[in-house]
């Protein structure tokens, strides 16, 4: 997870601290970080290739040099080479990068099946081995967390949405993960 402050970004349980770059800026390049460590699914390469570049290309020199750097030493092992999983990761990053909407499948053991929600995907994030994403759940009407594990499709859908018009949980409110 992240937070940004003051033109700055923080990576949340660690004192790395990035350069001062433009608010507007910071989920770019949180986005350039994260795809250049998804280029072993093959649906993402040629997507993350170009989106890579092209945030690069707008940094100064100091902050190209240093986000390079940044995506040499941050490396990610990719979920168990499962299709589904990566099916689902390559779908996500497109929506989060294109800003469409997509219809997830979760399948839920404490419900005993599978249910699904439209929802806007906000960000990604990998703890402890485990791939998540936040999105905005039109059935809960409220950011969740969904593990990627128990994802069974996630639909890609040509329906645009605004990031900027969603409320984000605040730090101490905790956010329900399925």
């Amino acid at each position: 997870m992240h937070q940004t402050e003051n033109g700055g970004i923080w990576l949340m349980k660690s004192r790395f601290k990035l350069p001062r770059i433009r608010p507007e800026d910071t989920a770019m390049l949180l986005m350039a970080v994260l795809s250049s460590n998804l280029q072993s699914l093959p649906a993402v390469k040629q997507l993350t290739d170009a989106f890579v570049a092209e945030v690069l290309e707008g940094l100064s020199t100091n902050h190209k040099e240093f986000m390079l750097r940044v995506m040499q030493a941050i490396q990610f092992e990719p979920p168990a080479k499962d299709i589904s999983i990566h099916g689902c990761l390559a779908s996500l990053v497109k929506s989060i990068e294109t800003r469409k909407k997509v219809r997830l499948w979760v399948y839920s053991q404490n419900q005993s099946g599978s249910w699904s929600t439209l929802s806007a995907p906000l960000w990604l994030e990998l703890s402890t081995q485990n791939w998540k994403v936040f999105a905005h759940s039109s059935l809960h009407q409220k950011v969740c967390g969904f593990h990627i594990e128990n994802l069974e499709r996630v639909q890609l859908l040509d329906e645009d949405f605004d990031p900027q018009t969603i409320r984000r949980p605040r730090d101490q409110e905790a956010i329900p993960i399925y």
